[in-house]
């Protein structure tokens, strides 16, 4: 069995984190040793910050600022990062990426790397929201500052990036891979669920499991 990989799509606030890493911690199959959960914005991060090591690091440090505001990073090193992450990744496990590709342009490159890894993708699970409450969620984590006027703009900047740039990258996903979607507006424990039923999903196809 290949080293398997499940993309997480939705917006910003859709609960796309909490519920993969909560499902790393309690999902069960017998045909995988494990789920992981991986976040490239996080995995980014720590190699800004030192605790994580990479080839491109050197690259990063130098578009870091770029990365602090939340704009694009050069597409080729994010996706030279996560193809090192992939890398890693023992048999038999389930890998779930959040938010990632972002961008259409990463998707060819993302391709390539995943076949010379030997790795596969099962396919796509979008948390679906009304960015409306996906806006309502970021405020509510504060994000950035403290400052009300500047959690509003740092959020609709976030919604509006990820209209702009991340559903058309869904959309194109959505061409390549098989795609379910799953109601985020639910409550947390309710996303786990119905996360864990369509990696089941996804899984059982792959196995050939009816």
């Amino acid at each position: 069995m290949s080293r398997d990989i499940v993309l997480l799509q939705g917006y910003p606030g859709s609960g796309k984190s909490s519920a993969a890493t909560q499902l790393a911690e309690t999902y069960n199959n017998p045909d995988y040793d494990q789920l992981a959960h991986y976040s490239v914005g996080n995995h980014l991060r720590g190699i800004i910050n030192g605790t994580i090591e990479s080839t491109q690091t050197a690259h990063i440090l130098e578009q870091s600022e770029v990365l602090a505001v939340s704009q694009r990073l050069d597409d080729h090193v994010v996706n030279e990062v996560v193809k090192e992450h992939l890398a890693t990744l023992p048999a038999r496990s389930i890998t779930l990426i959040d938010a990632y590709p972002l961008y259409v342009d990463q998707i060819p490159e993302f391709q390539r790397n995943v076949t010379e890894l030997s790795a596969k993708v099962l396919g796509v699970v979008e948390i679906e929201i009304d960015p409306k409450i996906a806006f309502g969620r970021i405020i509510q984590r504060g994000t950035r500052t403290h400052e009300d006027h500047a959690d509003v703009a740092f959020a609709q900047r976030r919604i509006d990036e990820h209209t702009t740039d991340c559903l058309p990258t869904t959309v194109a996903l959505g061409r390549i891979y098989p795609t379910l979607h799953i109601d985020g507006s639910r409550t947390s424990s309710e996303v786990v669920t119905l996360l864990d039923e369509a990696i089941d999903i996804l899984a059982a196809r792959e196995t050939g499991i009816q």
